[in-house]
């Protein structure tokens, strides 16, 4: 009659959220290789920084454009609005509302999308 052997393995996985360790964990890297937990809070502390250092260079670029959006709007709206009176003076009445009607429903299309959009974002939370 044959013998049959059993085998058993087992294998035990320990993980985290986050970028340091639990203590168990910690005190294991400290007795494998002294220092070791003082350089992974090193390295946390240096990634938090740098990712704080680019969300506000993010944060300020994002507000330059916006702004920058903004100035070039006015402008054309401006410009729009004095073509739009130039023709009306030249008795060009078709021209002078095509230009300031069709500025009109884009500003108000804008407006009401953003006014929307706000709705629909507080509505969700």
């Amino acid at each position: 009659m044959a013998e049959s052997k059993l085998s058993v393995r087992s294998m035990h996985v320990t993980t985290w959220d986050g970028p340091v360790p639990p203590p168990a964990a910690a005190e294991a890297y400290e007795r494998i290789h002294p220092g070791a937990f003082d350089r992974l809070l090193t390295l946390a502390e240096s990634e938090a920084k740098t990712r704080r250092e680019q969300e506000a260079v993010d944060h300020a670029e994002y507000h330059r454009s916006v702004s920058r959006g903004q100035a070039y709007a006015f402008v054309l709206t401006l410009v729009a609005f004095i073509c739009g009176t130039i023709c009306a003076f030249l008795g060009q009445a078709t021209a002078a509302v095509a230009f300031v009607g069709a500025t009109v429903v884009n500003l108000a299309a804008v407006f009401i999308g953003r006014s929307s959009s706000s709705k629909n974002s507080s509505e969700r939370k």
